[in-house]
């Protein structure tokens, strides 16, 4: 038995809805009920019309019974029952900070980072102080403020999606509230919002490994990096984090694994996806630009310590040289890659190639293990890095240029009439 059952005893609401004209003459509805500790009613208006006076006694007398009280209540209610029934009320902001500390350990620095500034900075349109103000109205009108500001449906998904587990943490694991979920109701994007369904198309592929060489400068080696991507649909940062050491070129195997000494911007080390390892072997073409590249006595990543970017040492395979200061000393090394992003939109105009990602070469090299090289799913999940269930639903992307010529190359397996 809780402190609240315990303290109230037999109490029971027990509300009723009684008509009452007023100064004007106009038939008004009140509702009254007890109160703990008090022998008599209260009474208050409900409305003009008697059906929703009826609805919202049936609703007050609800919230009665599980010892939900509003200000009109309390004001009302004995001292001596009040100490025990009023909860300190928790802002948003406190909930957030314990939200936050209870949670964090599930995650990486940067994904709490973002995680609470996704809330810290929306949650300013529930229009609310307190937690218990939030409700399914509040959450819905939130989610109309970030539609009508442009986002889109991936980025909205992502923010509900942020919401939603705020407050189930809430309500459930921290149980600073005994509200339900608000946004348990918010009508959400479709999950397929979240990722391209776009495969880059052979041709594409092909014009891009047609380039040799940019007419701008080279500084970061996007050519072989791009075609490292497309034999092994590994991603990018599978790639750029890539070291020597990871490879076993005579056997022609990669592996994939977490390194707690990588130098990574955030200084955590490195380790792939949901921390899964794998170990795949190599076709020969992406064995062949392993072999093109050169091997740098030294090279550097670069990490944020306290405030400062410093670097340390590596091993990786892609690097771009760049003029920085280590130990006192400023001068040309080789670096890990940070940003590819104009070497890409580079490469892309030598090719002649429009609207492409970089991430859509990993759709690309899947959509051939699947359709050209007979993998299944489960198969090509594991070289790729994905579960069966997300590589079937979510990177192996359907085109109707493929579809059409085996629709018609299979004419003659459908039964004809007469047959």
């Amino acid at each position: 038995m809780n402190l609240k059952t315990e303290l109230l005893g037999d109490y029971q609401p027990r509300a009723s809805v009684y008509p009452k004209t007023n100064a004007k003459g106009i038939k008004e509805f009140y509702i009254n009920y007890y109160l703990p500790g008090r022998k008599k009613r209260v009474g208050r208006f409900l409305s003009r019309s008697k059906t929703e006076a009826k609805k919202l006694m049936r609703l007050k007398e609800t919230k009665l019974m599980r010892f939900e009280f509003d200000d009109f209540d309390l004001s009302r209610i004995p001292e001596g029952y009040l100490s025990n029934l009023r909860k300190p009320r928790i802002t948003l902001d406190e909930a957030l900070d314990r939200y936050m500390m209870v949670t964090s350990y599930n995650r990486r620095a940067q994904t709490n980072k973002n995680t609470y500034s996704v809330i810290k900075t929306h949650m300013v349109k529930l229009g609310c102080i307190f937690v218990d103000e939030v409700t399914p109205e509040k959450a819905h009108r939130m989610v109309g403020m970030l539609k009508s500001e442009g986002l889109s449906d991936a980025t909205i998904l992502s923010y509900v999606i942020h919401f939603r587990s705020f407050f189930k943490s809430l309500i459930e694991i921290i149980q600073l509230v005994d509200i339900d979920n608000p946004f348990k109701t918010v009508k959400t994007p479709p999950k397929s919002s979240k990722i391209s369904s776009r495969v880059a198309r052979k041709e594409d592929i092909a014009k891009i490994l047609q380039v040799e060489r940019l007419s701008c400068r080279e500084g970061v080696p996007i050519i072989p990096l791009v075609r490292f991507l497309i034999y092994t649909g590994c991603r990018l940062g599978e790639a750029i984090h890539a070291e020597w050491e990871d490879f076993d070129l005579e056997k022609g195997i990669w592996n994939i694994r977490i390194k707690s000494e990588c130098p990574t911007l955030r200084n955590e080390g490195w380790a792939p996806k949901n921390k899964k390892p794998r170990v795949i072997p190599l076709d020969d073409r992406a064995l062949e630009v392993l072999e093109s590249l050169p091997r740098h006595e030294k090279t550097w990543g670069s990490v944020r310590d306290e405030g400062k970017t410093v670097y340390r040492r590596g091993n990786f395979i892609f690097t771009s040289r760049k003029k920085v200061e280590i130990d006192g000393v400023k001068a040309f090394r080789q670096l890990r890659i940070v940003n590819q992003k104009r070497a890409w939109e580079n490469l892309l105009k030598e090719a002649g190639v429009q609207d492409m990602q970089i991430k859509d070469i990993r759709s690309y090299f899947n959509s051939v293990l699947i359709n050209d090289l007979q993998f299944s799913h489960k198969q090509a999940g594991a070289y790729v890095g994905n579960s069966e269930l997300v590589n079937h639903a979510h990177y192996t992307a359907v085109s109707l240029d493929e579809m059409i010529p085996k629709l018609k190359a299979g004419k003659d397996v459908w039964i004809q009439p007469g047959m």
